[in-house]
């Protein structure tokens, strides 16, 4: 723990140890001045969770996705993707693993994205990782995620009438 800024700050909460809020119910104003904590916390209904904590191979997929649709975005500046990209609306404040902001809708601040969103991203991408569960409905193979995000990333680009094309790595055939 540390004080920052005169806020308590618990930069790492113990594997195994909940956050000490995690199951409490408070309004979303409470739960954005919360202090950032990983895993990290999400917001939903009026009660506060945490996060599984990541796996190495989760970790390494997270990494390889925002940086392949930062890769793809970039001809034509279509967006922006980052990693735990908190984004919240009245009753929810997820952080997904990975999120993307189409141009346009992301207001920098000194040449910056801003550390949350308070609007829903374009394309939202959760890693399910084990002790994780996931209706069948929002279970995608890699491959499929990588063709979903290249079409929506396409589709992006038909929008701006952008020619830019994304291709997807090699590596991913």
């Amino acid at each position: 723990m540390s004080v920052v800024g005169g806020k308590i700050r618990y930069p790492y909460v113990e594997d195994g140890e909940p956050a000490p809020w995690v199951g409490q119910r408070m309004t979303l104003d409470e739960f954005l001045d919360l202090p950032d904590v990983k895993p990290y916390l999400e917001y939903e209904d009026g009660v506060v969770r945490q996060k599984v904590s990541p796996s190495y191979v989760h970790i390494t997929l997270q990494g390889f996705l925002y940086t392949t649709m930062n890769q793809a975005a970039k001809p034509g500046r279509r967006g922006i993707a980052r990693a735990a990209w908190r984004f919240a609306t009245p009753d929810w404040a997820p952080t997904p693993d990975v999120s993307f902001y189409r141009r346009g809708r992301v207001k920098l601040r000194n040449g910056d994205p801003p550390d949350e969103m308070f609007e829903a991203p374009d394309i939202a991408v959760e890693i399910v990782s084990p002790g994780q569960t996931a209706g069948d409905d929002f279970v995608l193979t890699v491959r499929e995620l990588f063709e979903a995000v290249v079409a929506d990333l396409a589709d992006f680009a038909d929008e701006d009438n952008d020619d830019a094309e994304a291709v997807p790595p090699s590596a991913s055939q």
